[in-house]
């Protein structure tokens, strides 16, 4: 089995992500497919934490690919930082993409996953 630290460095090739219905902005799964492996981003309904998996197959054709996607794509993927609050929840991702800087923040909120996309001014 692949591990998260093994993606720095590749190529990725799509995001996909389910939503709870369609009356809200956010997530509940998101899915970056990174060469020819899946990143899978779920959140714990009782704890509100991020889960990361990275399963062996997923069949996209459940996902829709959000609009900000585009931005990302076939770019590497060069730094993954998890990070905890002070009380020791994993509620917190961030991707590094074509940089070392974060470029995509994922969070959890309310058991689902907000999305932040970071500008630096370019």
């Amino acid at each position: 089995m692949i591990k998260v630290e093994n993606l720095i460095g590749l190529s990725i090739t799509q995001f996909f992500c389910k939503k709870f219905d369609s009356n809200t902005t956010d997530y509940i799964e998101i899915v970056v497919q990174i060469s020819n492996y899946y990143l899978q981003i779920t959140v714990n309904d009782d704890t509100d934490e991020l889960i990361v998996h990275i399963p062996s197959l997923i069949e996209t054709n459940q996902y829709f690919i959000p609009d900000w996607a585009n931005n990302f794509t076939k770019k590497s993927l060069m730094q993954l930082w998890g990070i905890e609050n002070e009380k020791g929840y994993s509620d917190l991702l961030c991707l590094g993409i074509n940089g070392v800087i974060p470029s995509i923040v994922f969070s959890s909120l309310a058991s689902e996953i907000k999305v932040g996309l970071v500008n630096y001014g370019k």
